[in-house]
């Protein structure tokens, strides 16, 4: 080991005086450590990385710190795509009710051309909103038929007449 590769608050042990070093040589960071302007040793950074693994095909790999764990990018896609699926669901639930949807539907049909993706999901969610609504009407139809058919038993002059 030379004494000139050993940092200066190491050498203080050893007899030998270090050696002078000009100002020049400092700054430019002569003796193969990188220093900074005031001569101390920067500390040198190394990041690892990782590119892929064995069994995933090299087109598949891409850069990644080595900290970050591998994940199938197949995986991955399969989840960006239920992610998108699941935000195109939702805003089309959003889109149905309105009279806008409704009114643009008409004009598409009026003008015989394509229609988009996403008009026939907003159609489907319209038509069983449609029929929900017939059969909440319908159950509230039932409910006031049997109400009245109760008042309708319930009154005094019935009663007289299933006494005699």
């Amino acid at each position: 080991v030379e004494l000139t590769s050993v940092p200066p608050e190491l050498r203080g042990n050893v007899s030998m005086p270090p050696p002078a070093a000009s100002g020049a040589a400092t700054e430019s960071g002569a003796g193969g450590d990188p220093q900074d302007k005031e001569g101390e040793a920067m500390p040198l950074e190394y990041k690892r990385f990782r590119y892929g693994a064995w069994y995933l095909p090299r087109k598949y790999w891409t850069k990644l710190d080595a900290d970050i764990p591998l994940q199938d990018p197949k995986l991955l896609e399969d989840r960006d795509q239920m992610e998108t699926k699941l935000k195109n669901d939702k805003l089309n639930s959003q889109l149905a009710p309105i009279h806008g949807t409704k009114a643009f539907i008409e004009y598409i049909n009026s003008k015989n051309v394509r229609k988009p993706g996403f008009i026939s999901d907003i159609i489907r969610l319209q038509e069983r909103a449609e029929e929900e609504e017939k059969r909440a009407k319908a159950e509230l139809e039932k409910s006031r038929r049997r109400k009245a058919q109760q008042q309708a038993n319930n009154t005094p002059s019935a009663a007289v007449e299933t006494q005699s």
